[in-house]
């Protein structure tokens, strides 16, 4: 238990959007249903709305024990902004599936561009985990390894 009687409570982004009058339509939905919603966002999204691609959206978060019912519901009405996917590959710190591949290396790619004087864009074989926001990189056999 945390001060004040609080307890931590644990939450997962299951979906994000590119503006927050989107995500309201979603997390309505969820309220209806009994489901305690949390924004990540919106008011940077509202302020400055060209941040938006930069900060990766408006995050719908839910509580873990809330994350299968809550995908289920967006997905029963037909939101097409669902975009929550487990993953085989899990965190190495929280062992969260909730994790992409980034795909270009920007500063790498900013170097070869002053230097040679032509962009040319560089792919990395990163992995990003948006729960505890780390960046990963696995090596290939430990990849398939996992699936």
């Amino acid at each position: 238990m945390l001060l004040g009687g609080f307890t931590k409570m644990k939450l997962i982004t299951i979906a994000t959007y590119s503006y927050p009058h989107e995500m309201a339509i979603s997390r309505s939905k969820l309220e209806a249903h009994g489901i305690e919603c949390f924004v990540r966002d919106e008011l940077t999204v509202q302020v400055h709305n060209f941040y938006s691609n930069a900060i990766g959206g408006v995050k719908l978060e839910v509580q873990e024990q809330d994350v299968k019912q809550a995908i289920q519901i967006l997905k029963d009405s037909n939101d097409l902004n669902v975009n929550y996917s487990e993953s085989n590959i899990k965190c190495q710190v929280c062992d969260s599936g909730n994790i992409d591949g980034k795909k270009f290396n920007g500063k790498l790619s900013l170097v070869i561009w002053v230097v040679l004087g032509i962009p040319i864009p560089i792919f990395s074989s990163k992995y990003h985990c948006y729960d505890c926001h780390k960046d990963y990189k696995f090596k290939k056999d430990s990849i398939e390894s996992s699936n």
